[in-house]
């Protein structure tokens, strides 16, 4: 399968992008985690933790002006 060059416009945001990557490393890291995986399952997770913290992060405040 190609990979994909372009981001998937039904996302939208960086911020959608992050929560939808959040939810599929997490889907990964069960799996992993169910085959007895850990170091996988443990990467996986760190990648899920920092989309999850890029997900919930404030949106950016308008500079002055």
């Amino acid at each position: 399968m190609p990979a994909q060059t372009r981001p998937d416009e039904s996302i939208g945001t960086a911020r959608g992008a992050a929560e939808h990557i959040a939810a599929a490393a997490g889907r990964l890291r069960d799996l992993a985690d169910a085959h007895k995986l850990a170091f996988l399952a443990y990467l996986i997770d760190m990648a899920a933790v920092e989309a999850r913290r890029i997900a919930n992060e404030p949106p950016d405040r308008p500079g002055p002006g």
